[in-house]
């Protein structure tokens, strides 16, 4: 165990760089002291930064070398791909979520809720027909006027396919229309 006279921690020898030059073969002051000074010094000094890099990329880097590092990272992204294909996936499949989340599930509405609903509904129909009546009686009879053959077969078709209960309809009207004129209808 050694002390940082930074922090003033007692740490493990593992937190210190290396210093052969030193009696204890370890740096006088902790690894995240020296990393911290390090980052300060980088961040007051950025174009002193800037001219370190560029000068180490003048020196070590030829076109060549560049061109081979290239080449050999691409050749290990496409293995590491192809040994790892359901790790990707997977990735692939969270980031879109997170991207592109599921609707929430709508909870069904309660009767009391379609009710309300039906009745709201049913209000604006009537207050549009009633601002509207001209208009829809006349849009209504030009629709007549120009599909009455249609109009004409689908009565026919439903006649023919209700017949009874067309028979049954006819039957109770004209009983109701008997009982009006001999006035036995009204109690």
């Amino acid at each position: 165990m050694k002390t940082c006279p930074n922090c003033g921690k007692e740490k493990p020898l593992t937190d210190f760089y290396k210093d052969k030059s030193r009696r204890d073969k370890h740096s006088r002051i902790c690894r995240d002291c020296t990393y911290a000074r390090v980052r300060a010094w980088q961040h007051k000094n950025p174009e002193k930064m800037r001219q370190q890099r560029a000068r180490y990329r003048a020196e070590h880097s030829t076109h060549e070398e560049l061109a081979t590092f290239r080449e050999r990272r691409a050749e290990y992204q496409r293995e590491y791909y192809a040994t790892h294909r359901d790790k990707f996936r997977e990735m692939q499949h969270v980031r879109y979520r997170r991207k592109h989340p599921r609707p929430k599930e709508r909870k069904s509405p309660t009767p009391e809720e379609l009710e309300d609903r039906r009745q709201k509904r049913l209000k604006w129909q009537r207050e549009y027909y009633a601002a509207n009546r001209e208009e829809l009686r006349e849009k209504k009879r030009v629709y007549r006027k120009k599909h009455l053959h249609k109009i004409r077969a689908y009565h026919r078709h439903y006649y023919h396919t209700h017949h009874d209960h067309m028979l049954a309809l006819k039957a109770k009207y004209r009983a109701a229309r008997r009982a009006r004129k001999t006035g036995s209808g009204k109690n």
